[in-house]
């Protein structure tokens, strides 16, 4: 459901969820809804917001003969709206001026350099009605037809009506429209895979970079809508926080699984779910860095920092491991 709602952000600039209470374990249900079939009702009354609907959901001019839904079984995700306009223009409504310029220039290319588009005019001088007619016969079968090398005894100049060279197929601005295309969605150049100047710094910089600008926020307003329209209605005081707010490589985050671990601040279990690791049985998997458990901590006795040479692996293990043998020391030859 995540990446239909992503998909309607990125082409029609927000998206529908259609939500209702579950039973048991499970506190609600939700289903994504076709956005482009979802009217707003302009005499919605917010005093009254269960009894009367907030939605109409269908095609057609009438409301009447659509389905009537109230604020309660549905919300609407935005993404950068604004007092004028409750739905603000996509990135795909924006880069597809850039697009269709973009394909128009392939097609041109595509013309300029097929073999079957006649792309040249021969002119004959001072020829004759009857010659003009003889020499097109004799192109046709001769030349095309049998490839033949060309040998008449006329002056003939010709015109070349497509792009004589790489500039006059406009790469320069094809590069260009794709640059243009990569903005509308708070993309750089790098990741179109354009020939721009880079070296392994800057190339990281620009990752960053498209991570905070083109990924995240679409991350934070979906955070957004299911803590105010989905874990907070049905449950509330409860919230869903991202953890990861920056892009982070399997290094990266088990040195800070690491850290926090040693730093008191998180137990061993808690630590090794970061990293992928089973959870280890028993007290030593709920016990923070020191040893200590969680009603110790609480009790109000401060965690200390671990030592260097404490980690997140099973203590258990240490004691199973056999000392190894010293290793033999090779002896020297000498050559007498």
């Amino acid at each position: 459901m995540t990446a239909a709602l992503l998909k309607d952000l990125l082409t029609i600039g927000a998206a529908a969820v259609e939500r209702q209470p579950g039973r048991g374990d499970r506190p609600f249900w939700l289903w994504d809804v076709d956005v482009a079939l979802v009217h707003e009702n302009p005499e919605w009354d917010p005093t009254n917001w269960l009894g009367s609907p907030r939605y109409f959901f269908g095609k057609g001019p009438d409301p009447e003969k659509m389905v009537k839904l109230s604020a309660e079984n549905m919300f609407l995700l935005r993404h950068e709206t604004s007092t004028y306009e409750r739905i603000s223009i996509s990135p795909v409504k924006t880069a597809i001026y850039y697009v269709e310029c973009w394909l128009g220039v392939g097609d041109y290319q595509h013309i300029s350099t097929s073999k079957a588009t006649k792309n040249t005019i021969l002119q004959m001088i001072d020829a004759t009605e009857d010659e003009l007619a003889a020499f097109r016969e004799y192109w046709n079968h001769q030349i095309e037809g049998e490839g033949e090398t060309p040998i008449i005894n006329k002056k003939v100049e010709s015109t070349t009506l497509n792009a004589k060279n790489d500039d006059e197929l406009y790469l320069a601005y094809e590069k260009k429209m794709l640059q243009l295309v990569a903005l509308a969605f708070d993309l750089n150049s790098r990741d179109y895979n354009l020939e721009i100047p880079d070296n392994r710094a800057t190339a990281g910089v620009a990752a960053d970079a498209s991570f905070q600008d083109a990924i995240l926020p679409y991350a934070q307003t979906t955070e957004e809508h299911l803590n105010i329209d989905v874990v907070d209605f049905y449950e509330p005081g409860f919230t869903c926080k991202l953890s990861d707010t920056e892009p982070r490589g399997e290094e990266a985050e088990a040195a800070t699984a690491i850290q926090i671990f040693q730093g008191g601040l998180s137990r061993r279990n808690e630590s090794r779910a970061r990293i992928g690791l089973p959870a280890i049985e028993g007290e030593a998997g709920e016990a923070f860095a020191d040893g200590k458990s969680a009603e110790e901590t609480e009790a109000g006795e401060k965690p200390e920092p671990q030592k260097p040479e404490d980690s997140l692996e099973d203590p258990g293990d240490k004691d199973d491991e056999k000392p190894k043998p010293p290793t033999p020391k090779r002896r020297k030859r000498v050559r007498t």
